[in-house]
């Protein structure tokens, strides 16, 4: 049987419930008061429907995630991920988008995010590099080049010594660089 969806306070409440109350008295409860008698730590369960409820006691539970401004996102089904503006959260957490197919990005997922927004600004797809970026070398602040040519995966700098793309970085794409004459 599949696990219900229920937010977080609902899973709190579910979890005290069972901790200080039988599953059956709960559920007596449930029905007998049409599912507004609880308070207190309880009063979370009583906007879940019954049958809804009984799922998550008997046969688990998993929690609607929550999604708030500068959270990245990745949608399940066409994997794509995206950081939230507060508008954005606004319309998932109040069900103007369906939120079963979104879930909290993993932290490659962030990480490729952020370099495709990188390239994306400087108008560029991911690794795009071109002659006359200037880039730095990872890990070692001393050596920086510019490209000279490019390859698949790699980029020769002006001393023609080859660099997998892997191991660079872009500090100055050539289009902003301010000592490039265009008249030369």
């Amino acid at each position: 049987m599949e696990r219900v969806r229920v937010t977080k306070e609902q899973a709190e409440a579910i979890e005290y419930g069972k901790k200080h109350h039988s599953k059956t008295d709960l559920i007596k409860t449930h029905i007998f008061y049409k599912g507004w008698s609880f308070v207190g730590e309880l009063k979370k369960l009583n906007n879940l429907d019954l049958d809804t409820f009984i799922k998550a006691l008997y046969t688990g539970y998993e929690v609607k995630p929550e999604f708030k401004e500068n959270d990245y996102i990745t949608n399940t089904e066409t994997g794509v991920t995206m950081k939230l503006d507060e508008s954005k959260a606004y319309f998932i957490n109040n069900s103007y988008i369906h939120k079963e197919k979104l879930r909290h990005a993993t932290p490659q997922e962030i990480k490729e995010e952020k370099e495709r927004r990188f390239w994306k600004s400087h108008d560029r797809e991911v690794n795009e590099y071109r002659k006359g970026d200037i880039f730095k070398v990872i890990n070692n602040f001393l050596v920086l080049g510019e490209v000279e040519s490019v390859w698949d995966n790699s980029v020769e700098d002006e001393m023609g010594d080859s660099w997998d793309i892997r191991m660079i970085k872009l500090v100055c794409p050539v289009e902003k660089r301010l000592d490039v004459n265009e008249d030369e």
